[in-house]
């Protein structure tokens, strides 16, 4: 077989880049490339040596048990400088030392970050995990507490029936007194609406008409009583002239009865004095 031109290997794509992990086993480093069968699509297989394996460890795997190591393969081909074209089956392609060195360094670093990634995905997952735990705890406590209030404030048929003191049947009367009568509520006390007017007499204040009524039955009952006692001086007055007038009717009469008469003779008073000698 003559030498060929070198070409770049056109690998084929694969969404994901992270290194495979089957069963817990992780691609450290990708060796040796070999054609395993030149009928299929791919026909290279890869010498794969195993994360945290020694290398009598190491395996051949399938094109499609690597494909999710996209950026590995890249950087094999890249280093290698082949393609698959012409190749016969049982062809063997090498990486250099120095680019598996290169490459098990930079996995050790992402190997490490990747680790510590992980780590803090798995305490983040356990928080949430207790968190809701935490929660889920929390609200069945809150529901139990509010049953248990619940059925504290609304007694059961039973609980209340037991609760009512059973009578005596043997006698009448019942041992707890009997309940003060109830007085009915008195209604509030009704509220007199005021008036106000503005009287003449006062101008620098109002007052209400209420008052001013008052005031005008009282004057007018004043003028009354006033009136009345006029009345009763004059009937008074009258009564004591009438009954002047009748003793001095009486007296005149009497003096008139009393008076001598003008005819009856005069006594002689000689003749008196003859008679006393």
């Amino acid at each position: 077989m003559g030498k060929k031109e070198k070409r770049k290997r056109e690998p084929s794509v694969v969404p994901e880049e992270e290194p495979a992990e089957e069963e817990g086993f992780q691609v450290e480093v990708i060796t040796h490339a070999r054609v395993k069968d030149a009928n299929l699509e791919d026909p290279w297989e890869y010498r794969v040596k195993w994360a945290g394996y020694a290398s009598d460890e190491d395996s051949w795997e399938p094109a499609e048990n690597v494909a999710a190591c996209q950026r590995l393969l890249d950087s094999f081909w890249t280093e290698i400088g082949l393609d698959n074209e012409d190749y016969p089956e049982g062809y063997v392609a090498k990486a250099s030392k120095e680019w598996i060195k290169k490459e098990r360094k930079r996995f050790k670093a992402e190997f490490a970050k990747n680790k510590e990634e992980e780590r803090k995905q798995k305490e983040r997952a356990e928080r949430r995990k207790e968190d809701a735990l935490t929660k889920k705890a929390a609200k069945k406590k809150k529901q139990s507490v509010e049953k248990q209030k619940s059925t504290a404030s609304v007694p059961s048929r039973s609980a209340s029936t037991s609760s009512v003191p059973q009578r005596n049947s043997q006698s009448s009367v019942s041992s707890y007194p009997a309940p003060p009568p109830s007085t009915p509520a008195l209604p509030p006390p009704k509220k007199k609406a005021k008036l106000f007017t503005s009287d003449p007499e006062d101008s620098e204040d109002d007052r209400p008409l209420s008052s001013l009524g008052k005031k005008r039955k009282l004057s007018a009952k004043a003028g009354d009583d006033k009136q009345t006692k006029v009345r009763k001086t004059q009937d008074k007055t009258s009564v004591s002239a009438t009954s002047s007038t009748k003793v001095k009717n009486f007296e005149s009469s009497k003096r008139k009865e009393v008076r001598p008469s003008f005819t009856s003779p005069i006594p002689n008073r000689e003749s008196e004095r003859r008679r006393v000698k």
